[in-house]
């Protein structure tokens, strides 16, 4: 059991990280190492280096200064997180599992959408993005999941709870999976799908999906599982009010689950490397004041 898990490696979840291990928190943070701010050539409108950075070099220091003050960066991805009965949180990642007090979602705006006909219609009508959320209404009914990595095989694991008719679509690119996954779909072959998908079908709901090539395969849903499992899948699957593509946050920081917060992109806004650290930074001091029982 850790105090907090920072779900997001960059400028808001290092801050955040900074804050909590100064104060002698136990700290784990989950990173995929996607952030956007890497992909910045030069910032020449942060404060304290006139001649401009590099986005990539700015994280490394962050990195480091958290680690100085005993963060633990660790380098995988969250796939899914869930309260326990006894109100502390389980985070779920490609590597490990972890116990925790609290969670800081600082996924960034990575939320990822194929380019394909129709989706956006279906969505709510049979195109879904989260099993925890929504797996119940497709029971004993055929499935489609869409992707190719670990997240879309972590997916096909909790709607098997659900249906046993499930194909997996790789949307045209090569399976990758790795560890337990791969050793799942070694003991549970399912159909795979490689074709190019090209549009979703149906009529009032989805009925299936057709490829580039002409076929198509039937489906009642589409669980879309495509890059990284970000704030918004995690604060779905955990019971947290969103809105859009955004996590909802008080003036706090905090979501409507106690001990859960979020900061950085994924909460909408200004998407400033400056803002993202002040919100990881304040996310954290909230925090802290919680673990403690003094409220925000």
């Amino acid at each position: 059991m850790v105090d907090v898990v920072i779900v997001g490696g960059g400028p808001a979840g290092l801050s955040a990280g900074i804050y909590l291990a100064r104060a002698s928190r136990e700290t784990v943070i989950v990173d995929k190492g996607e952030c956007t701010a890497c992909k910045i050539d030069r910032l020449e409108n942060y404060l304290g280096f006139p001649d401009g950075i590099s986005g990539s070099v700015l994280v490394q220091k962050g990195r480091k200064q958290a680690e100085r003050f005993g963060c633990h960066i660790v380098p995988c991805e969250a796939l899914a997180v869930r309260q326990e009965p006894d109100g502390n949180f389980h985070v779920e990642t490609d590597n490990f599992s972890y116990e925790t007090r609290a969670l800081i979602l600082a996924t960034g705006a990575l939320y990822k959408k194929p380019r394909i006909d129709n989706l956006a219609r279906y969505e709510g009508k049979g195109v879904a993005y989260c099993v925890q959320c929504d797996g119940f209404f497709f029971k004993d009914k055929p499935v489609l999941v869409l992707g190719s990595g670990n997240l879309a095989v972590k997916e096909i694991i909790d709607l098997v709870d659900y249906t046993k008719t499930i194909t997996l679509l790789t949307d045209g690119g090569q399976l990758e999976v790795s560890g337990r996954f791969q050793k799942w779909l070694e003991q549970n072959p399912i159909p795979i799908r490689t074709e190019k998908v090209a549009s979703v079908l149906g009529n009032d709901t989805v009925t299936g999906i057709q490829f580039e090539d002409g076929t198509s395969v039937q489906g009642s849903g589409v669980f879309v599982a495509l890059g990284s499992s970000g704030a918004v899948e995690l604060a779905r699957g955990l019971g947290a009010t969103i809105s859009g593509q955004f996590v909802d946050v008080d003036r706090n920081y905090r979501t409507n689950i106690e001990r859960v917060y979020a900061a950085g992109n994924c909460m909408g806004g200004h998407r400033q490397i400056a803002v993202a650290m002040g919100s990881g930074a304040e996310a954290a001091i909230n925090l802290i004041s919680e673990l403690r029982g003094i409220g925000s």
